[in-house]
C-alpha cells in the first residue's frame, strides 16, 4: 500500500499538483492547528496536578519535566521522521503521527502517575507532533516553489493560532466536565482530524514547478539573479534541485552554522520572553494578573501576524532582507525593554510586540531559508537537523532568565544578553549576504 500511494504521488503531473496544492495546504493548516495545541501544557498542568494531588503528593511544578520530554521528543522525531517523510512521503508520516498524538492525547486522560503522563504526553505527543509539524511544514515549502516563504508562515500561523483556541477549548471541557475528559475527547478529535489530512495530503512531483510560472522560471535558472538586499526565494528556487545536499552535506557547510547560529541567538530572545511574559510584565511593569494575562495574549497575537506576514515579506525581499528588518525589530524591541520605566505600558507593549513578531517572523523564514541554502529533496531532515538550535534556545533561554531574576531580582541583564545575541545574528546577516548570497 506504502509503495502504491508514493507511486501515485510520482505520477502527478506538474499541472495535476497545481490544481491540488491548494487543497493540500489548507488541509495541512487544519492539522497543524491540531499539534500546535501541545504548547497549551500550561492549561492541562494545574488540573492535572490536582488530580494526582486526590491520591499523591503532586504539585504543579512536579510535573513540569512532561514539557520538557515532549520537547526533546519532537525535536528528534523531526529529524526521524523527516528521513521516513523523504523516503515515504507525507501521508504515511502524517497518519502515524495522528496516531501517537491523538492516542497520547486520549491515554493522558487515563493516566494515574506522572510517569505515566510522561510517556502519554510527553513522548507520544511529542512523537507526533513532531512527525505531523515537520512533514507537512516540509512538505508545504516543497510544494511552492514559488512563494515558500508564504507557504511556511501560513503553515506556522495555523500552528501558531493553536496555542490562542487550544487554550479556551480546553479550558471549558475542564470546568465543565473534567481534565480527564479534556484530555480524552481533544484526543479523539485529534485523532480523527489529523488522520482526514493524512489521506489529502501529497508530495509534489520530482523537479516540480508550476506550470503556470514554468516559461520566466526556466529563464531565471539560467542566470541566478541575486538583489542588493539578499537573495530572493524565487529566483533560487531554480537551482535547488540541482544543489540537494543532504544533512551530512549540509552540516559540512558554513552557511548551516551561520544559520544554526541565527536561529539560536534569535529563538533564545524570543522563547526568554515568552516563557516570562507574565511574571516580567508584573514585575517590570507593575501588571496586575490580569493585565499580565492580557500582555500574554497580546505577545501571542504578535507571535501569529509574524508567522504570516514575514511569508509574504520573504518571497519579495528575499529572506536575508527579512531577517535583517526582523532582527532590527526584535533589538528595538529588547532595547525598550532594557529602558522601561515601572507604569510605562506603552513602551513594554511595544517593545513586547515587536519581540513577538520577530520571533514568530523567524519560525515562519527558517523553513524555506533552509530549502534555499540547500534544496528542497532533503528539506524535511535538513530543518529537522537545523531545528536542534530551537530546542537549544528552548532549554537555555528561560533557565537564564530565570535563574538571573533568581541571583539579582531583575530582569535587565537577561534583557542585555538577548540584545547582545539579536546583534550576533544581524552581524550574520552582513556576512551570509556578502559571502553566500
Amino acid at each position: 500500500m506504502i509503495s502504491n500511494l508514493t507511486t501515485q504521488s510520482k505520477t502527478l503531473t506538474n499541472e495535476q499538483f497545481t490544481k491540488k496544492r491548494n487543497v493540500i495546504l489548507v488541509a495541512s493548516c487544519v492539522a497543524n492547528l491540531c499539534v500546535g495545541s501541545i504548547y497549551s501544557w500550561s492549561v492541562f498542568s494545574t488540573p492535572m496536578a490536582q488530580h494526582f494531588a486526590l491520591t499523591q503528593n503532586i504539585a504543579t511544578p512536579d510535573l513540569s519535566f512532561v514539557f520538557t520530554i515532549t520537547t526533546i521528543m519532537s525535536t528528534l522525531m523531526m529529524i526521524f521522521g523527516g528521513i521516513i517523510n523523504d523516503k515515504l512521503g507525507p501521508k504515511q508520516v502524517v497518519l502515524v503521527g495522528s496516531v501517537l498524538f491523538g492516542g497520547g492525547m486520549f491515554a493522558s486522560g487515563f493516566a494515574t502517575s506522572p510517569l505515566m503522563l510522561m510517556f502519554t504526553y510527553g513522548v507520544c505527543l511529542g512523537l507526533g507532533e513532531g512527525l505531523v509539524y515537520g512533514s507537512l511544514l516540509s512538505n508545504a515549502v516543497k510544494s511552492y516553489p514559488d512563494k515558500p516563504g508564504t507557504a511556511g508562515g501560513i503553515i506556522t500561523t495555523f500552528y501558531g493560532l493553536s496555542s490562542v483556541f487550544m487554550p479556551v477549548i480546553a479550558n471549558v471541557l475542564i470546568e465543565a466536565v473534567s481534565i480527564t475528559f479534556a484530555f480524552q475527547s481533544l484526543g479523539i478529535v485529534m485523532f480523527l482530524l489529523i488522520a482526514f489530512v493524512s489521506t489529502r495530503v501529497q508530495a509534489p512531483p520530482s523537479n516540480y514547478f508550476p506550470e503556470s510560472n514554468s516559461k520566466g522560471h526556466s529563464r531565471k535558472s539560467k542566470n541566478r539573479e541575486v538583489s542588493d538586499i539578499g537573495t530572493t526565494m524565487q529566483t533560487v528556487s531554480a537551482l535547488d534541485y540541482q544543489n540537494n545536499l543532504t544533512w551530512k552535506e549540509m552540516i559540512r557547510t558554513p552557511q548551516f552554522y551561520l544559520m544554526f547560529i541565527m536561529l539560536l541567538c534569535s529563538a533564545f530572545s524570543g522563547l526568554m520572553i515568552i516563557s516570562q511574559a507574565s511574571p516580567i510584565a508584573q514585575g517590570l511593569v507593575g501588571f496586575s494578573v490580569s493585565q499580565a494575562a492580557f500582555a500574554v495574549s497580546v505577545l501571542a497575537l504578535f507571535n501569529t501576524l509574524g508567522r504570516l506576514v514575514s511569508g509574504f515579506v520573504c518571497d519579495r525581499l528575499g529572506v536575508i532582507a527579512t531577517l535583517r528588518i526582523i532582527f532590527s525589530g526584535m533589538l528595538i524591541g529588547l532595547l525598550g525593554l532594557i529602558f522601561v520605566s515601572p507604569g510605562n505600558s506603552l513602551v513594554f507593549y511595544a517593545g513586547l510586540c515587536l519581540i513577538g513578531f520577530g520571533y514568530g517572523s523567524t519560525m515562519s523564514v527558517y523553513p524555506a531559508f533552509c530549502a534555499e541554502q540547500f534544496g528542497r529533496a532533503h528539506n524535511s531532515v535538513n530543518y529537522g537537523v537545523l531545528f536542534v538550535a530551537f530546542s537549544v534556545a528552548g532549554i537555555l533561554g528561560p533557565q537564564i532568565m530565570s535563574g538571573i531574576f533568581a541571583t539579582f531580582s531583575i530582569y535587565q541583564p537577561a534583557f542585555i544578553i538577548a540584545a547582545i545575541l539579536v546583534i550576533i545574528s544581524l552581524a550574520i546577516t552582513i556576512i551570509f549576504q556578502r559571502k553566500y548570497a
